[in-house]
């Protein structure tokens, strides 16, 4: 078991495992309001890359982290 919260496990985990399947990016998209999902993936070497509006025109900000 790893440092940190269950969430940050899962995501080092999954982060690992999709590497090792051979994905060069990840990207996660997250309500504005949601800053504990947005700091959870900051953690773990997200980066924001802007934002996309939604057909109901709601915003969700883009996190993209590199793999490769």
């Amino acid at each position: 078991e790893g440092e940190g919260g269950y969430m940050t496990n899962a995501l080092n985990s999954f982060t690992e495992m999709a590497k090792d399947v051979g994905f060069e990016e990840l990207y996660a998209l997250v309500m504005p309001m949601n800053e504990s999902s947005q700091s959870l993936l900051k953690r773990g070497g997200f980066v924001q890359q802007g934002t996309i509006v939604k057909e109901d025109n709601r915003e969700l900000l883009k996190f993209i982290k590199k793999l490769a």
